[in-house]
Order: C-alpha cells, then sequence, then structure tokens
C-alpha cells in the first residue's frame, strides 16, 4: 500500500519551529549582535596585522642601522663590543654552573627578605632611640652636632690642605678652634671607651 509523504518546510518542522523561537529570543540576539562586533574587530586586527607585516623588513632594517651606528660610535670611543662579548662568555659560563644558579636563587630569596629586614631594623632603631630619649639622650642636640659637622665638611673641602709634616701639625695647634675640635673629639672617644 502507497502512502503519501508530503515535504515539510525546514521553519515548518518541529525543529525549525524551535530554532526560529529560539532566535527571537533577545539573549540570543544579543550574543548574535556580540559575535558579529568581534567579528569586526577580528577583521579590522587582521587587517592590521597584514600592514604590520608589510612594514617588518622597513623595521627591521631601522633596527639594523640604528645598531651599526650604536656600535660604530662604540669603536669611536675605543669600545671593542666583539672583545667585551668575548670577555662574559667564561663569566656566563660561571654563572650558569648549577652551583652558582643554587647560589643566585639563595640571593634573591634573600632579596625578597629584605624589605622585612629592614623595617625589623627601623623597628629596633626606633625602640632603642625611644629608650635613649627617656635616659636623657638629647636627639635635638645630635642633629644639630649633625649639621654642624655637615657645615664643617663642606667648609673644610673648600680649603687646600697645608699640613707639610709634623712641626706644621704642631704649629696648626694653635689654632683655638682645632683645639676645640680636638678636645672635643678627645672627649667622645673618653666616653665611647667606657662603653665599649
Amino acid at each position: 500500500m502507497l502512502t503519501e509523504q508530503t515535504t515539510v518546510a525546514w521553519q515548518d518542522s518541529r525543529d525549525g519551529v524551535a530554532l526560529l523561537e529560539r532566535m527571537s529570543q533577545p539573549s540570543t540576539l544579543r550574543a548574535l549582535s556580540n559575535i558579529l562586533d568581534r567579528a569586526e574587530a577580528l577583521d579590522k586586527l587582521s587587517e592590521k596585522l597584514v600592514s604590520s607585516s608589510e612594514e617588518i623588513p622597513q623595521l627591521l632594517s631601522i633596527g639594523v642601522d640604528t645598531a651599526d651606528e650604536l656600535f660604530q660610535e662604540a669603536a669611536e670611543r675605543g669600545i671593542d663590543w666583539d672583545d667585551r662579548i668575548k670577555q662574559m662568555i667564561p663569566l656566563i659560563e660561571r654563572l650558569t654552573e648549577p652551583g652558582q644558579l643554587r647560589r643566585l636563587e639563595g640571593l634573591l630569596d634573600f632579596a625578597d627578605q629584605i624589605p622585612g629586614l629592614v623595617s625589623m631594623a627601623v623597628d629596633t632603631f626606633d625602640n632603642e632611640m625611644d629608650v635613649s630619649v627617656e635616659g636623657g639622650f638629647d636627639l635635638a642636640s645630635l642633629g644639630e652636632l649633625g649639621s654642624k659637622a655637615g657645615s664643617a665638611i663642606l667648609e673644610a673641602a673648600r680649603e687646600p690642605a697645608d699640613v707639610k709634616g709634623l712641626f706644621s701639625l704642631f704649629r696648626q695647634m694653635n689654632d683655638p678652634d682645632r683645639r676645640k675640635a680636638l678636645g672635643f673629639l678627645m672627649t667622645f672617644l673618653k666616653h665611647l671607651g667606657k662603653r665599649l
């Protein structure tokens, strides 16, 4: 017995109707819009990459010319890069030895700890300064002394040193300012010696 089959258009089929309903949902339309936006962006990016790839030989040529100029300027100043690079090879070999790499890792690990160590040192210094101030240490006097010492260093740097021998040194001891500074230094050494 023969049955008559009818052909159903895809949009009238059950799957076609479900697809059309899904395509008309706002979330699907937003997703399709995003895909189309990205496709446009990808198209622009591919155009830029193509134009950039055409410029690569020119950029490489500029880079090589710049490097040549730098090497030429270095050679004019007496720098032989080939010799320097050859001298670096043993250093690179030594740095890349397994034992050295472990040491470098240890050094890097230590470098990671430096901020904490500095913080601890500053805290310790602050605590010691607090104890010293409570014990009668005059921080303002120390600052004033430091300022005076800095000014004296600048003035001394401007004057030529004119000590020509032992007798010249003894003659300069007649200067009252030098005697005062030497007396201060000797008193400081006395008090420092008591605490050592």
